[in-house]
């Protein structure tokens, strides 16, 4: 019986996931069992609404459906948490897990297009309120401006993924604007000539959904800081990261 896919990014792998084999199998379970649509659900006698990529769990069931121990299980949210591939919010009763950016990753070409067409719809004016010439002419000038992203990008960025990192930072409602585009490629060629590569930074920012660019974690240099160590640099990095775009925006 057909009972649906999910969708198995190739930059998934960029992440590393899949060397922690517990944690990444763990992770192909909740991908295949959260909730593809709204729905309610009754938990422990309770009715609540389930939004897409939502799931209601226990730690032993899913120790029993994995075959691992409830510590083991703990481990691997907790991975899954500080990857932030997952939010958790628990009641006294049960608890509930999100997947993180679920719509951007999984949701069909339809789907996106539906919703795309829906807010071009409900974003246009009636016809008796259509602005003048003048004023649409300002307006086009003014999106042409905040959606750069295509000019001054060096050749060592291949085309298809930076088209790929410019199409994911206007789903989240972030489009790139000619200082963003100026402010992230500074940021790679700093990274680049440290030795980092550019393309698996731009797909770590993808894979994890974040809106700037930051150092790719090697487990395999001597010396690796431990996760919750990089994690807290990562937090740190993006934060100072958005204090800046604020800055920029004029916003502090």
């Amino acid at each position: 019986m057909h009972r649906g896919y999910i969708k198995l990014w190739r930059k998934t792998f960029d992440s590393g996931i899949h060397r922690e084999h517990a944690t990444f199998t763990l992770w192909i379970w909740i991908l295949c069992n959260v909730t593809r649509k709204q729905i309610n659900y009754v938990a422990r006698g309770q009715q609540i609404v389930l939004e897409p990529g939502e799931l209601v769990f226990g730690r032993n069931r899913l120790a029993a459906e994995m075959g691992l121990t409830s510590q083991m299980i703990r481990t691997c949210l907790k991975n899954l948490k500080n990857w932030k591939n997952l939010t958790i919010r628990s009641t006294n009763r049960f608890s509930i897990l999100k997947v993180t950016n679920w719509e951007l990753y999984q949701e069909t070409e339809t789907q996106i297009n539906q919703q795309t067409n829906q807010e071009l719809t409900s974003n246009q004016p009636a016809t008796n309120q259509l602005p003048n010439h003048k004023t649409r002419s300002r307006e086009v000038k003014n999106v042409k401006n905040k959606d750069s992203g295509g000019n001054g990008i060096p050749e060592w960025i291949p085309k298809d993924l930076w088209a790929d990192f410019k199409e994911f930072r206007i789903r989240i409602k972030a489009p790139l604007t000619d200082r963003a585009v100026k402010n992230i490629v500074t940021e790679l060629e700093k990274f680049k000539s440290e030795g980092q590569d550019p393309s698996a930074v731009i797909n770590q920012s993808i894979t994890r959904g974040w809106r700037g660019v930051f150092a790719v974690v090697d487990k395999n240099k001597p010396n690796y800081p431990s996760q919750h160590q990089e994690t807290r640099k990562l937090d740190e990095q993006i934060r100072k990261a958005q204090e800046r775009e604020k800055y920029l925006r004029g916003e502090t």
